[in-house]
């Protein structure tokens, strides 16, 4: 899936269907968690929070694309459409500048040593203490 928004403030938006097995999902259970990976950087980014169905015409609009065309022929008349709107809690990220063979060498050392691993950056953000 794709996500939609314009300046992070804290929210996610993804086109689906009514019908989708991920609706009924956060129906019983709205917590979410989002993966997103650079594998050419070695970065990646865990974002946390809750989902919640939307019938927001108006931000379909906003965010409506030929992409998402492709996947909604009808377009925004589709009676099926609608958005999961993730309303982000917590992220963490990583910033691995290693290659294969340091991740390698990084967790051998570690274990022969007794020191951490070396991997690169990693920051947690929590985004409910914002004002």
């Amino acid at each position: 899936m794709h996500g939609y928004q314009e300046e992070f403030e804290g929210k996610l938006y993804f086109f689906t269907r009514h019908d989708s097995g991920k609706t009924d999902e956060i129906g019983h259970y709205d917590k979410l968690n989002l993966a997103y990976v650079d594998i050419d950087d070695n970065m990646f980014v865990s974002l946390a929070g809750r989902g919640r169905l939307s019938y927001d015409r108006e931000r379909m609009r906003k965010y409506w694309s030929p992409m998402v065309g492709a996947w909604f022929p009808k377009g925004l008349d589709d009676p099926q459409l609608a958005l999961i709107e993730v309303d982000v809690d917590s992220a963490q990220y990583w910033d691995s500048t290693s290659s294969s063979m340091r991740y390698l060498w990084e967790v051998a050392a570690a274990n022969l040593t007794g020191r951490e691993p070396s991997l690169g950056e990693s920051a947690k953000l929590d985004l409910n203490a914002r004002s």
